[in-house]
């Protein structure tokens, strides 16, 4: 079976209802009808340009509903998808072409393809049957980049039959409220393994996905206009929608169930998103290498400093120590991941492989706890650790508390080394009102030690984050050194 037989069945099912919708887009909304000829169209125009089975294809697109068209289209006739986010393309990859809308340079790529909006113009008249792809569902269908927080992004490729098994996972993940709602807003890209099979989900059921627009303003009232019902994203960018329907009130919001994923938000966050979006609020721990892992209701894990769910049946994590020995409930260690869903490779890259990939572990690079009742706590990243005077502790945990205070709208912070090369705990933070950094600096004395209090605060309009709402901490640290 071909993984895009899932959507073109309920292109037949449901003709006329809405499949995709992007406000203020070249598109606004593509019935189900209408994607079916554009998977058609594509599929087309890409064999005469001799892409083939087994072809690595990239995929520069803006436009979302134009991108996902592409992907589902090229993977109808067996080529190997990948979204990227810049058009220098991992060097361990055979890459066969990058298709984008406008002309770019571009590294590792056989050739550039420059597409508009007239390929999914036609007939819609399918292949013939030989020239569609239905091969074996250990065939790699889809590769995705890992978010490349802590270094280089990293290939994961992902076989057919590992995109349906984790479409099939969203049942139990989801749990019986975003699983009941057939009109989805989805925030991550389509770079992100998360973003694309999230995608594929409402897609394969039939229902309705709804991607960002140009602006705030627009997306907001699309979600009023085509009735989402639910939303699927990390916390940075659903806490900006909780910051709109606060300050504009004649907007209601029609979300029933929010699913967060990518970073966990503090329970400061999660009390805003439950009392200006919707009450029925989850979050969600998981990697591109892993899938989810655990997930909670938001008011059982956000009490808890770095709780991120229990761990989802299939999946076995530990806490070990530095021999790789499993440490008692509730004792912090490095976490290590085995289940099914998890893959056990990086394309290209036997060195990066191996350290983390062994025995039929994943160790993602998180230190953490699993308590009795399997409740998984995320401590912060082993890579990603402060060290001020030989004290050590996670950024994350100093982020929490910046952003428990009442005007912090968002905050990141990273080790900057003074002059004589001592590191120093540097914040960016995006006020939400007028900055108040005197009160900031009482509340950090009061929930944090003093080495770990913020040297220097410095005001940025935006943090820099990947796709997957995680702190970019490289970019981070240019913008603090450079200011």
């Amino acid at each position: 079976m071909n993984i895009v037989d899932l959507v073109l069945y309920q292109c037949r099912q449901r003709p006329p209802a809405p499949a995709l919708c992007a406000p203020a887009s070249d598109f606004n909304v593509v019935s189900y009808a209408r994607l079916e000829r554009f998977i058609h169209n594509i599929s087309r125009r890409a064999r005469a340009l001799s892409l083939a089975r087994g072809d690595i294809a990239a995929i520069l697109i803006r436009d979302p509903i134009l991108h996902l068209a592409f992907i589902l289209g090229l993977s109808r006739i067996g080529v190997v998808t990948m979204s990227v986010r810049s058009p220098d393309l991992p060097k361990e990859l055979q890459t066969a072409a990058l298709i984008s809308e406008v002309p770019v340079r571009f590294s590792n790529a056989g050739r550039a393809v420059v597409i508009d909006t007239a390929w999914t113009e036609g007939d819609g008249v399918a292949l013939d049957a030989s020239l569609i792809h239905n091969g074996h569902d250990a065939d790699l269908h889809r590769i995705a980049l890992t978010s490349g927080t802590t270094g280089e992004a990293k290939a994961v490729g992902l076989s057919q039959q590992m995109v349906l098994a984790r479409i099939h996972h969203y049942f139990w993940v989801l749990g019986g409220g975003l699983s009941a709602c057939s009109r989805v807003f989805i925030d991550p890209g389509l770079a992100t393994a998360f973003g694309y099979t999230a995608a594929m989900y409402v897609l394969a059921h039939g229902g309705m996905v709804m991607f960002r627009g140009a602006e705030p303003v627009e997306t907001m009232q699309a979600f009023g206009l085509y009735n989402i019902q639910g939303a699927i994203g990390a916390p940075a960018a659903i806490s900006e929608f909780a910051d709109y329907y606060e300050k504009i009130p004649q907007f209601t919001s029609s979300f029933e169930a929010i699913f967060l994923g990518g970073s966990m938000p503090n329970a400061a966050l999660a009390d805003r998103i439950r009392a200006n979006l919707c009450n029925n609020l989850s979050f969600a721990y998981g990697s591109t290498e892993a899938g989810f892992v655990a997930k909670a209701p938001a008011q059982v894990a956000a009490p808890i400093r770095g709780a991120v769910g229990y761990v989802v049946p299939g999946y076995m994590v530990e806490a070990v120590d530095d021999a790789n020995r499993p440490l008692p409930a509730g004792e912090v260690g490095r976490i290590r991941i085995r289940g099914r869903l998890c893959i056990s490779e990086y394309i290209g890259d036997p060195e990066t492989t191996a350290a983390a990939f062994r025995d039929g572990w994943f160790y993602p690079g998180d230190l953490g706890a699993v308590t009795a009742d399997r409740m998984l706590v995320i401590s912060g990243r082993e890579a990603a650790v402060l060290n001020v005077g030989g004290d050590k502790i996670s950024p994350e945990r100093v982020e929490h508390v910046l952003m428990a205070f009442p005007t912090v709208a968002q905050a990141a912070v990273t080790g900057v080394s003074d002059s004589a090369g001592s590191e120093q705990v540097w914040a960016a933070v995006v006020w939400r009102a007028q900055p108040e950094e005197a009160g900031l600096r009482e509340h950090c004395r009061a929930h944090l030690p003093t080495a770990f209090i913020p040297s220097r605060f410095v005001s940025v309009a935006a943090i820099a984050r990947n796709e997957t709402g995680k702190v970019d901490r490289d970019q981070l640290l240019r913008l603090l050194a450079g200011s």
